[in-house]
């Protein structure tokens, strides 16, 4: 497989890693807009401003995690924003992206939790296909294996060791994730506390990178541990935070039928 669709002009080019990840936000955009909630939430122009500083604010938080967590990518400056060429943490996008959200949530007197609970109902959709997209570039890839359903990569510009049998750990979190999605968007209508739904979203994410990095041969391991590395540890702390989260949204007095009254 070819991580490179249409080479336009030096090292600008159609990757299928930037390919998927456009496709996952159009889907998901368009589904969050069919759904009733937004509607009472934010304004269309309010929406895109929103969605642009999101997309930024995602680009580069996952971009520096991935360069912090392994420095040994990082060769020049052009490496902080060749974000087309793969090399991505998700865990880096879920925080800046938080923050980019509560900030400019606060400074537009918008609802907080409920836009929150929106965007984590559909978010899982987005990463499932941007996983697809990893899978495609060879980044996220797995470790070395025997199984039925291993992948081999062959293309010089893939990310991942070439002519090795690897675990599809990008196919993994795809199915994870959309699995994620599927259970969130039906139960979304059943979380009458505001908050629930995008904790339950950041304790699925956590999650879903603990597990799989048990497959990953691109692990980064700390002094504290030769078994779990610094991502399942930061994913770790993250679920804990989603859970806590999740505890104090449902014992709060609120609703969304007290607000509808």
């Amino acid at each position: 497989m070819s991580p490179i669709l249409l080479q336009l002009y030096g090292p600008f080019a159609i990757n299928a890693y930037g390919l998927f990840i456009a496709l996952g936000l159009m889907i998901a955009l368009l589904l969050a807009r069919k759904d009733p909630r937004k509607q009472s939430l934010i304004t269309d122009d309010e929406g895109i401003t929103l969605l642009s500083g999101g997309i930024i604010a995602g680009i580069f938080g996952g971009r520096i995690l991935h360069l912090l967590m392994d420095p040994s990518q990082f060769t020049s400056w052009y490496d902080l924003i060749a974000f087309w060429e793969g090399g991505f943490a998700e865990l880096g996008s879920l925080i800046t992206v938080t923050i980019f959200l509560i900030t400019y949530l606060y400074y537009k007197k918008i609802s907080l939790l409920p836009l929150l609970d929106l965007i984590g109902t559909y978010a899982p959709l987005m990463q499932s296909f941007g996983r697809i997209g990893c899978f495609f570039a060879g980044c996220c890839y797995g470790a070395p294996t025997t199984v039925a359903w291993s992948v081999t990569y062959t293309h010089p510009a893939s990310l991942a060791p070439l002519h090795q049998s690897l675990h599809p750990t990008q196919l993994y979190s795809a199915f994870l994730f959309f699995c994620a999605f599927m259970i969130l968007y039906a139960i979304s209508s059943t979380l009458t506390k505001p908050g629930q739904c995008f904790m339950l979203y950041i304790m699925a994410t956590s999650s879903i990178r603990f597990m799989v990095d048990f497959w990953r041969d691109d692990r980064i391991f700390t002094s504290l541990s030769n078994s779990i590395s610094s991502y399942q540890l930061l994913a770790l702390g993250i679920f804990l935070l989603g859970a806590i989260g999740f505890m104090v949204a449902s014992s709060h007095e609120r609703s969304f039928k007290n607000e509808a009254n």
